[in-house]
């Protein structure tokens, strides 16, 4: 029994050993450039793509990169396009980061378990009737269909049903963010907006960073909150910082009170 103990150590050990120069020689490589993984980007474009064909994904190119000790290695995807049916870009991002689900690997699946958004343009509109719609993009064309469709999924339970059925986290780095009131009749200009959403089986809790520029000024918010699925409940609180109420008097009669 002791060898058969004895040889089991060693074995695992070579195993471990084995597994260890196999990451450093990845690492290295990685390390002198990306490595495309062209043959899945059919798979990914049709995980990203809406089931009820209002919008097709395409991108230029699927590569592993090394992305630090931290996070090992990541799958990115370039330069990526939501295409409409009348064939125009409804939204763009420059570049996406994507992590895939074990479990739904397992069942011969592609499925989404993280998505990461780098440098997008985005767009959040509140309209005169006090709705809201979400865009990325900037161009006439630049639509709320997209990021109405990953955010109505988002808020579902998870059911391992489907590309987005694994997803539990979306985030967002970078984003040059524009909000547009038409009821105050302003824009305001936020760059450098990160977004931070976790899903799980109660909801969803998330964190919105913005350095809000209002006449050469930036303020920085912080928005925390969560939305609970059963009971419909949405709380959320605010950090701000270097926030002049005077300035924003400035932007709408409306808020002369200020």
């Amino acid at each position: 029994m002791q060898r058969v103990l004895r040889g089991l150590v060693q074995l695992l050990g070579a195993l471990g050993a084995a597994l260890a120069i196999l990451f450093v020689l990845i690492a290295w490589r990685l390390s002198s450039g990306p490595i495309s993984l062209a043959f899945i980007s059919p798979y990914v474009e049709e995980a990203l793509s809406a089931q009820d064909g209002s919008f097709g994904v395409r991108f230029d190119d699927t590569i592993l990169t090394w992305a630090g000790w931290e996070r090992a290695v990541d799958v990115r995807i370039l330069n990526v396009r939501a295409i409409g049916p009348g064939g125009a870009a409804v939204a763009v991002v420059p570049e996406l980061s994507l992590s895939l689900s074990a479990d739904a690997l397992l069942h011969g699946d592609i499925a989404l378990r993280s998505i990461e958004l780098y440098r997008p343009s985005i767009q959040i509109v509140r309209r005169q009737d006090g709705s809201l719609a979400v865009a990325f993009g900037s161009g006439e064309t630049a639509s709320d269909v997209v990021a109405m469709a990953l955010l109505s999924r988002f808020a579902e339970r998870p059911d391992e049903a489907g590309p987005l059925g694994y997803l539990t986290r979306i985030s967002v780095r970078e984003a040059d963010l524009f909000i547009v009131d038409q009821q105050l009749d302003t824009t305001w200009h936020a760059p450098s907006t990160e977004v931070n959403l976790r899903r799980d089986e109660r909801g969803i809790d998330g964190e919105l960073s913005l350095n809000l520029e209002v006449q050469k000024r930036l303020a920085h918010v912080t928005f925390l909150g969560g939305y609970q699925r059963q009971s419909g409940r949405l709380d959320f609180g605010i950090d701000f910082a270097d926030i002049v109420p005077a300035v924003f008097s400035k932007l709408s009669p409306k808020l002369s009170a200020l």
